[in-house]
């Protein structure tokens, strides 16, 4: 089986989703931020702090290829696409899935998480809409699939998600 790859904006359900499809395919299930922050030994906040975002994109880049060869499914942190080289590197690599709901109900999600998202925290939600909008295209243009979330459970999603993807 080739990986799965979930791709889509903070909190849009991509860890959540993949540990479910890793269990009911009983495959192996990584999420991209907790594989940074083993690799590195710092926090993706840290991080972020100490380097910038575009050190961040450039390391996260940089572990993409050794998570592909060692997980069946991965759940991308939301701004993996930002970068051309890892954009390309995506768009070769089968079963891009691209999860998706309404700017809305995503930034909902994001400030009712405790889980501290340093490109979210301490910004008006005007920045967040742009960011949010500024990324859509290119969640677009890595995957060869699409699911819209919205107002599904994530075990209705994985069901969608495995139709897709295994057939």
């Amino acid at each position: 089986m080739k990986p799965i790859v979930l791709v889509g904006f903070m909190g849009v359900g991509k860890t959540t989703v993949g540990q479910l499809l890793a269990q009911r395919l009983d495959k192996t299930f990584v999420d991209g931020d907790h594989y940074f922050e083993e690799q590195l030994g710092q926090s993706v906040p840290s991080y972020l702090a100490e380097f910038g975002e575009e050190e961040f994109r450039k390391q996260e880049s940089r572990l993409l290829p050794e998570m592909l060869k060692k997980f069946d499914v991965i759940a991308t942190g939301g701004g993996i696409i930002t970068l051309e080289k890892t954009r390309q590197y995506l768009k070769q690599t089968q079963s891009v899935v691209y999860l998706f709901d309404s700017f809305e109900t995503n930034y909902a999600r994001l400030v009712a998480d405790t889980h501290v998202r340093p490109l979210v925290h301490h910004q008006r939600i005007e920045q967040v809409q742009d960011l949010f909008t500024y990324r859509q295209p290119l969640y677009d243009e890595v995957a060869d699939k699409k699911i819209y979330v919205k107002g599904r459970s994530p075990d209705k999603v994985v069901e969608e998600l495995i139709q897709l993807v295994l057939i």
